[in-house]
């Protein structure tokens, strides 16, 4: 999954208030907030892209690299990111 593609799943789950997603509330909060966060981060976009994650799906990202995380371990927020 790269950047536009969690972007663009996740802008169309929001349409639908996340009816049916099957994935808990607190990951569709990170997501949105992934999602909106990289909608105006170039920097995130790119380093997102460049990880190479795996998954076609929210699910799948999300059971594999979510767990025990928060927004701020995926955005460029001062203060919050360590490279």
């Amino acid at each position: 999954m790269n950047a536009k593609q969690l972007i663009k799943f996740t802008k169309e789950c929001i349409i639908t208030n996340w009816k049916n997603s099957d994935l808990p509330l607190e990951v569709e909060g990170i997501l949105t907030m992934m999602a909106e966060h990289m909608g105006i981060c170039e920097e995130c976009r790119i380093d997102f892209d460049n990880a190479q994650f795996t998954g076609e799906t929210l699910i799948d990202f999300s059971s594999k690299y979510l767990r025990n995380q928060s927004h701020e371990d995926w955005s460029c927020i001062p203060n919050q990111r360590t490279d």
